[in-house]
């Protein structure tokens, strides 16, 4: 069922309240795990992080004792981990490690000088990074990775939605929250389901029995001096897949041949066009917050699945998902249910809620793909509305090198508010604010109104004075933009609640 030659060729105030993702809910039964955890007593160093979070989710429900620490952790987040067994704290200091823990796990933003780590490498303490954990964790599992410059998050979770409904009982490492679950990880006695990132290269610290390759665009400037330098970590990624393994490869990928001539186990297709040979996806219909599509598998229909949310970009990702599930030899009918059963990730496309009539939608873009894909999904679902985005671009690099790409990428937008850039590993300075006011600049010129907004409070200034009823207002950013949308949902729960 898998080739494998080379290729030929997502009026009132209201907030839904969105059913709970099957695929991260928390394991019943606490089921034993298939391969022992070389852990017992843990503490994570920047717990707060989407990877930290879910390889704390993870430990917890795989039977560890977990701690950890982060400056950057709310009262919410505190909460989350409290009920999880989980301790946490925005302190950091020595005083952390005063309970004995078989090993010290750090987010791969905490500097080598960190306290908590100089302590415990004093102490001989096991010290590893996230991706060092991720890939010690996958030792001896049935491991699959989400490799790609978008979609990962999506895919790996509709990945795992998939692998729930067949009762294969995943382990899941998420980028993103399911909505409805508030989770990033879960423990479980199958398949080990992995967002696995390029940055840095950290995604070669594993080894997966299956890989997929969702795509490659320029992307992490600070880490990748050249694209060919950025495809070069994606061969040596699909090198990893061993003879008896699986690459996933996506048919309209450029760079999918050269990867498949890498790499030394079995290659299968995908494609989110209709396809003749592989897993694909054809769009029925979209609109009104509805997205319906037809599953395809060497050129035959399997099915139809319907997401009662927005996202038509995204049937391309469960052509990928059913393309790794059929590898595992999951039957169709499960493959079809998980992917009906995928609720949606928080801050992909994320309708917030109805504020004063208007629509409110939350997304991570931050890449120009990525913009022009979710303005585009936007305007599908709601037509001729007015479509107001707030962007904060992420990262003077990465802003710099894609400045054309940015500019042309708001077409679907009838105005657009400008943030300064997020300086995410850099040293925030004056240039953050120059480059996005040039940006705003830019995108006028392209036909598109823009104007610079010196803050966050400025964007929720523009949502309570500016907007009106029938419009639709989408927050962009993977900075802390999202802070918006946080404010305005607390706003809304109040008022359903009232």
């Amino acid at each position: 069922m898998r080739e494998q030659e080379i290729m030929d060729e997502h009026s009132g105030d209201s907030i839904g309240a969105p059913a709970l993702s099957p695929a991260f809910r928390t394991r019943a039964g606490s089921a034993p795990l298939s391969v022992p955890v070389p852990f017992d007593r843990v503490h994570l160093v920047g717990v707060a992080g989407a990877g930290m979070k879910a390889l704390a989710e993870w430990l917890a429900d795989s039977g560890c004792c977990v701690s950890g620490s982060d400056t950057a952790l709310t009262p919410d987040l505190r909460s989350h981990f409290s009920g999880h067994g989980i301790s946490a704290t925005a302190r950091q200091g020595v005083e952390n490690l005063s309970e004995p823990v078989s090993a010290v796990i750090h987010s791969a933003a905490v500097p080598d000088e960190h306290p908590e780590l100089q302590e415990a490498r004093r102490r001989g303490i096991r010290t590893l990074s996230y991706p060092e954990a991720l890939g010690t964790l996958m030792r001896g599992r049935v491991g699959i990775s989400v490799a790609g410059t978008h979609g990962k998050s999506s895919t790996t979770a509709m990945i795992a939605s998939i692998l729930e409904a067949a009762g294969r009982d995943p382990s899941v490492f998420c980028g993103a929250e399911a909505i409805g679950a508030a989770r990033n990880g879960r423990g479980g006695s199958g398949p080990l389901v992995v967002e696995s990132c390029e940055y840095r290269r950290h995604f070669l610290h594993l080894s997966p029995q299956v890989g997929v390759i969702l795509n490659i665009e320029p992307d992490h400037f600070d880490c990748y001096a050249t694209v060919d330098e950025m495809v070069e970590a994606y061969r040596q990624f699909a090198v990893r897949i061993p003879r008896e393994g699986t690459l996933v490869l996506n048919r309209r990928s450029p760079e999918a041949p050269e990867l498949a001539r890498s790499c030394n186990g079995r290659i299968a297709w995908y494609s989110p066009e209709p396809a003749t040979s592989g897993w694909s996806a054809s769009m029925r219909s979209q609109g009104g917050g509805e997205v319906a599509f037809d599953l395809f598998h060497d050129g035959s229909r399997m099915g139809a699945v319907r997401w009662p949310h927005l996202g038509g970009h995204q049937i391309g990702n469960a052509a990928a998902a059913a393309a790794v599930c059929d590898v595992l030899d999951v039957p169709t009918d499960a493959i079809l249910a998980g992917l009906e059963s995928f609720t949606g990730l928080r801050r992909r496309l994320e309708v917030v809620g109805q504020f004063r009539g208007v629509t409110v939608i939350d997304d991570y873009a931050h890449h120009p793909t990525e913009i022009r894909a979710t303005l585009r999904a936007v305007r599908e679902a709601y037509g001729d509305r007015r479509i107001r985005c707030a962007f904060q671009p992420h990262q003077l690099s990465r802003t710099r090198a894609l400045f054309d790409e940015f500019a042309s990428a708001f077409a679907d937008a009838n105005d657009v508010l400008i943030c300064p850039v997020f300086g995410a590993r850099e040293v925030y300075g004056s240039e953050h604010v120059t480059v996005s006011r040039s940006l705003a600049d830019e995108i006028t010129r392209e036909g598109v109104p823009a104007r610079f907004v010196p803050s966050l409070d400025h964007v929720s200034a523009a949502l309570e004075t500016d907007a009106r009823p029938g419009d639709v207002f989408l927050v962009a950013g993977a900075g802390n933009i999202e802070r918006v949308c946080h404010a305005l949902s607390r706003r809304l729960q109040r008022n359903h609640a009232a």
